[in-house]
């Protein structure tokens, strides 16, 4: 079989949404590490930076599988309702036991081998034509997967929910916010400076760990839901509209943006938070700010509350969550951003405005090009 046909394979067999499969289980707690110390200021990146260990979740997954190959790392794919073994048309019918507390999991939202089989066939002959195809089928294809900075994710794909995390090449990509330690609430990833009002924002280290092995860790919930890849985040909190996370300053040399497409974040709710209504979405304004003072807002889409059912939690402070915390991303085409000089673009901001109250993990805030 094609080599990147199997990749293909694998990435689904770890993102299909009601399998079994290991990182549901309880993890088996790494070597205890010390909580991460802030540095005191972050060296400034371009648009080429050079490449740094970092843990985007469920797409980490896939770079462990395929290091040489960064097409298959940056295409982290869920399939709503799905079970890895309907893939195989070769498997005898499994008598399938749908956990109780997976409301998303059931045997009327479960999606059949017949509906998996033909999902797959499609994806990878889209797959394949953002590799081999001539100019137009690509880019058609890579608009059907998600690819296209332009447009914002998919959410069904031949017939079926999906979710589509497709995550620009490194060149690509200028990172704003990219969580690697406590420094990036005063300074972001490009030099400048950081201003939060009306909320908190407290940095999650990658991986599983309990509080007593990263002391004030609560907030980050390891050990209450399963977060596939255990990402690098912020945890943000707010109790007023008015909350900013603001003075995200934009560097001389990086203010023109007309190079870029859009800007996109990942995000997600903290489905055990109080600051959240139940089972209500979030979303916020992302604001851009030009050197003359002009600035141009847009709202994200909703960010999904989590489906699952919050249960006592028997070993640790605070409850558990069933179901599993999956990042959002979140995609705005540059072109919403009107009325602004977007050569000279001098901060971005955060506003979150659209609700009165929130808890949210944010694990990436960037700009991107096609």
């Amino acid at each position: 079989m094609h080599k990147k046909v199997v990749a293909l394979w694998i990435i689904l067999f770890l993102l299909t949404a009601c399998s079994r499969v290991p990182v549901e289980s309880t993890p088996v707690p790494p070597t205890a590490v010390g909580p991460t110390e802030a540095p005191s200021t972050i060296p400034p990146q371009t648009f080429t930076p050079q490449l740094t260990t970092y843990n985007l979740g469920e797409s980490t997954i896939l770079q462990d599988q395929f290091p040489e190959d960064s097409r298959f790392r940056e295409m982290p794919v869920r399939l709503e309702g799905a079970n890895h073994n309907h893939f195989n048309s070769v498997l005898e019918a499994e008598r399938v036991e749908y956990p109780a507390d997976r409301p998303d999991c059931t045997a009327e939202t479960s999606l059949t081998a017949v509906d998996q089989q033909a999902f797959l066939s499609q994806y990878t002959i889209d797959f394949l034509q953002t590799i081999y195809g001539q100019p137009d089928q690509t880019k058609a294809a890579r608009q059907r997967l998600g690819m296209e900075a332009s447009t914002p994710p998919p959410t069904t794909y031949n017939a079926v929910a999906v979710r589509l995390n497709f995550l620009p090449a490194t060149a690509d990509k200028l990172a704003i916010i990219q969580p690697q330690s406590e420094a990036e609430t005063s300074q972001n990833l490009l030099g400048g400076t950081v201003s939060l009002t009306g909320l908190t924002a407290q940095f999650c280290p990658d991986g599983y760990y309990v509080p007593a092995m990263v002391p004030d860790s609560e907030a980050c919930k390891r050990v209450n839901f399963n977060q596939p890849g255990f990402p690098q985040q912020f945890v943000i909190n707010w109790d007023s509209p008015d909350a900013e996370w603001r003075r995200m300053a934009i560097p001389e040399s990086e203010a023109d943006l007309t190079g870029a497409t859009a800007v996109a974040l990942r995000a997600a709710l903290d489905p055990l938070s109080d600051l959240n209504g139940e089972n209500e979405p979030q979303s916020l304004t992302l604001e851009l700010v030009d050197g003359d003072g002009n600035m141009a807002q847009a709202t994200t889409p909703s960010l999904d509350f989590p489906i699952g059912q919050r249960q006592p939690n028997e070993y640790f402070e605070g409850d558990s969550f069933s179901g599993h915390v999956y990042m959002n991303s979140v995609r705005i085409p540059l072109t919403e951003f009107g009325g602004i000089d977007l050569t000279n673009i001098t901060e971005i901001a955060l506003l979150f405005d659209q609700t009165s109250s929130g808890t949210l993990f944010i694990a990436d805030l960037s700009l991107i090009k096609e």
